[in-house]
């Protein structure tokens, strides 16, 4: 079926003979890489979910972070001239030409120049006239701070008709965490900047090349919402991480340091507010796991999902509990 489906997406773009393919991988998305006469490209194919306006609003965004000085994938047009086109099946495709990479976004210095990375990514989305698809997605990582609790009241429901006492347990830990979390971010939700923003800043999506910035890519969870929303996001990735050790004084002097660098490069710095509400938003993000995946997800896949998120919820009550140290010390700034 793959290989059938590269051929497609190579006679609708006029690629020319596919010597072979590879599957990248992604959330939703197939990513393929595809091996030509010329340099290789990748086919990105979207979920018959995804609109083509949807794939339009994406690529403009593209074009509007490349015109803004950060590397993205430049897109192939296809036979007809579009930039994206409908397969057989109906879902949307668009050809790529490949970034060559190596090194994931998960260092502390890599991370500064992501987040410096970020803050233009976010002025020239802010900026740009994106059309309304731009603005909303079906499927992401994310939770609103005033969604959590209808958000996440049918994961919470789901798990617990599972049984599993080690589910359960995790399921009653992690709606008394985010009642917490919602009421104390009710309080932190005016005044901070709302606008398009890319939804998944992390790992193989921010490509570095050494320590060279080579590629921001995937904007298939981009949608309107806070700015801190996805700079939580990118931490809590990090957060996540063996070698980044659990949440504690150095951890928090490191995004300190990493809001400096997006400061620089913000047209808006942060305001005092936002960095308040940081730290909050770090400890909602398993909120997205209950109100997006567990609760939607075919049975095995959300159970265990479920067991992942379970293991990844103390890292946000830690974040919770220690939330003094961490905004106090974001607003004053590195030492």
């Amino acid at each position: 079926m793959t290989e059938q489906l590269a051929a497609e997406v190579a006679e609708r773009f006029r690629l020319g003979p596919v010597h072979g393919w590879s599957d990248l991988g992604g959330t939703s998305t197939t990513n393929l890489r595809l091996q030509l006469d010329g340099p290789p490209v990748v086919a990105r194919v979207h979920p018959s979910s995804t609109s083509k306006d949807r794939v339009r609003a994406m690529r403009m965004a593209k074009d509007a972070v490349a015109r803004a000085g950060v590397p993205t994938a430049t897109g192939r047009p296809a036979a007809d001239g579009s930039m994206a086109v409908a397969l057989g099946d109906g879902r949307i495709a668009e050809v790529e030409a490949e970034l060559r990479w190596d090194t994931p976004m998960k260092t502390p210095a890599l991370l500064s120049s992501g987040f410096g990375a970020l803050a233009t990514v976010h002025d020239a989305l802010r900026q740009a006239p994106l059309p309304q698809a731009a603005s909303q997605v079906d499927q992401a990582n994310h939770v609103g701070a005033l969604d959590v609790p209808a958000a996440v009241a049918p994961g919470i429901a789901r798990v617990r008709r599972w049984a599993d006492p080690t589910l359960t347990d995790y399921a009653d830990r992690a709606q008394r965490h985010l009642d917490v979390v919602h009421g104390l971010e009710r309080e932190l939700v005016q005044g901070q900047l709302v606008h398009v923003v890319h939804g998944d800043f992390w790992d193989d999506n921010v490509l570095f090349r050494g320590d060279e910035l080579v590629g921001v890519v995937d904007f298939g969870f981009m949608a309107r919402r806070p700015r801190v929303d996805d700079l939580a996001l990118t931490t809590w990735f990090w957060l996540l991480e063996p070698a980044s050790g659990p949440p504690g004084p150095p951890q928090v002097g490191l995004v300190a340091a990493w809001l400096r660098s997006y400061d620089a490069a913000a047209e808006i710095p942060l305001s005092a507010g936002e960095r308040r509400a940081l730290p909050l938003s770090i400890a909602r993000q398993p909120g997205w796991s209950l109100g997006r995946w567990i609760s939607e997800l075919p049975e095995g896949p959300a159970r265990a999902h479920a067991h992942a998120a379970a293991d990844e919820l103390a890292v946000a009550e830690t974040v919770l509990r220690d939330l003094e140290l961490w905004q106090d010390t974001l607003e004053r700034g590195p030492a």
